[in-house]
């Protein structure tokens, strides 16, 4: 019987514990939830300069080129509207941040 089953309950398998993080992974893993949900937002937007750059990255986030597309176009936005006062002039910002982390 492998991967710790035993004969009188097939589902006694218990996964080992994991070492006790902190660091990487779970920043890691934070990271990418934020920016996630930030690529979201501004794929959702309907302005052409920076939802279609995010739905890309979206739809491949290991991909560099489209990441190096998404910070160009983030970039590129700051520039034109990051200081309008709307909801998105925070995000590029943060956006920026989280693509320089990631």
């Amino acid at each position: 019987m492998g991967f710790g089953k035993s004969k009188a309950c097939a589902c006694a398998w218990v996964q080992p514990a994991l070492p006790q993080t902190t660091g990487i992974l779970e920043v890691r893993m934070s990271v990418n939830h934020d920016l996630v949900s930030i690529a979201t937002k501004f794929a959702e937007c309907g302005w052409d300069a920076i939802d279609a750059p995010a739905r890309d990255w979206l739809g491949a986030t290991d991909d560099p080129g489209k990441k190096s597309a998404l910070v160009a176009a983030v970039r590129r936005a700051d520039a034109e509207c990051g200081s309008c006062g709307c909801e998105f002039d925070p995000l590029y910002k943060k956006a920026l941040e989280l693509l320089e982390a990631a």
